[in-house]
């Protein structure tokens, strides 16, 4: 069954239309993962313990993310804080000089000199200037004091606030350190995983027959996502994909590790760059797979309309899910060794009508 026109731009749809599309695209696209982990097996099958160790680990790894982001926040209102009680300290040592120079002003003038300032032989001119002096003192001392007082309060606040703020960093540090621990426990068990997996493969014959079966599992999901999702067009002011042949940014910096046509990336090309990059869109569109996918791992799927998809494989961890708008530049994925591998790297490829072409052709000159 065909989704509904996923045609743009959304102003000319209504709220309930663009509502109802998504959900017919997620509906189907839910049906073709169903699919997918049907054909993983039973739950004791080592290809889905190899992607039930992914995904763990892409969870914990997020999760590991939000923490350092909190901590890292933290770390600014720590600064943010200290400075406002070094700037407290000197409001009130230099409020606590000027009251002390008001108090000695006021104590030399004696107990009652309003008193004896009436009963001496001054002028009323005299006798209303020095009335006004002396009333100043008393309100200037006044003021002062409520002024000393109420930055007390605030340095007492500002404390109470740095003693809050320490605390919960160092509730969070606690629970980095217990998050970054079950990462390691994860990868532990994917590499017992992989290390099945691998003496299960009869070497070379059976390494390649398991790339040819991964190769035709993916475009048999890219020709599935044709058949769901109709042609759209992207938002005013876009270029359309085919006029980008050659001016598009690379998903990440890396060297190419495999090009295209090679045994391993007959259908992309493969780019080393190190685990927890960020993974970014090469043009605007729409995501429609995001997945673990046999053989390509965590894998993000964008189709650009024009019947192009731009694929993003073997993440750690992946940002973006079905459904989501995304523009060229956005952070999509974070970079990893999902699906099987044992060196951190990101697969690569750009689909027309399913069919693969050379992406470098695509991308700009490094």
């Amino acid at each position: 069954m065909l989704l509904a026109s996923l045609i743009l731009p959304a102003a000319a749809q209504t709220a309930s239309e663009t509502g109802a599309e998504l959900e017919l695209l997620k509906q189907q696209i839910t049906k073709l993962e169903k699919q997918i982990d049907a054909e993983l097996g039973d739950r004791q099958s080592l290809q889905r313990q190899l992607r039930n160790n992914d995904k763990e680990i892409a969870d914990l790894t997020l999760q590991q993310l939000d923490v350092q982001l909190r901590i890292k926040a933290l770390n600014s209102r720590a600064g943010d804080l200290s400075d406002r009680r070094s700037q407290l300290q000197t409001k009130i040592g230099q409020s606590r000089e000027r009251l002390q120079r008001l108090l000695l002003e006021q104590y030399q003038q004696g107990q009652q000199p309003r008193f004896k300032l009436l009963l001496s032989n001054r002028s009323p001119a005299d006798l209303d200037r020095m009335m006004r002096y002396y009333e100043g003192i008393s309100s200037a001392v006044k003021r002062q004091a409520d002024a000393f007082n109420a930055q007390l309060d605030a340095l007492a606040t500002t404390n109470a606030d740095i003693d809050a703020n320490e605390a919960e960093l160092r509730a969070e540090g606690e629970l980095l350190a217990k998050q970054k621990q079950a990462v390691e426990s994860a990868k532990i068990k994917r590499v017992k995983t992989l290390a099945r997996i691998n003496d299960s493969i009869d070497k070379k014959k059976g390494r390649v027959a398991e790339l040819n079966a991964d190769v035709a599992r993916l475009q048999k999901l890219l020709e599935d996502i044709n058949r769901s999702v109709d042609l759209m067009a992207l938002e005013s002011g876009s270029a359309p994909f085919d006029k980008s042949r050659g001016k598009l940014a690379w998903p990440v910096e890396g060297k190419v590790l495999q090009r295209f046509g090679s045994e391993r990336s007959r259908d992309g090309v493969v780019l080393a760059v190190d685990a927890g990059n960020t993974v970014y869109a090469i043009h605007p569109g729409r995501v429609v797979f995001s997945e673990w996918l046999r053989g390509y791992g965590l894998l993000i799927i964008v189709d650009h309309g024009q019947g192009y998809m731009s694929l993003y494989g073997q993440n750690q961890s992946l940002l973006r899910q079905t459904g989501d708008w995304v523009s060229a530049g956005d952070a999509i994925a974070i970079s990893g060794n999902s699906g099987g591998y044992a060196q951190p790297a990101l697969y690569f490829s750009i689909r027309h009508n399913a069919q693969s072409v050379d992406p470098m052709k695509w991308l700009k000159r490094s």
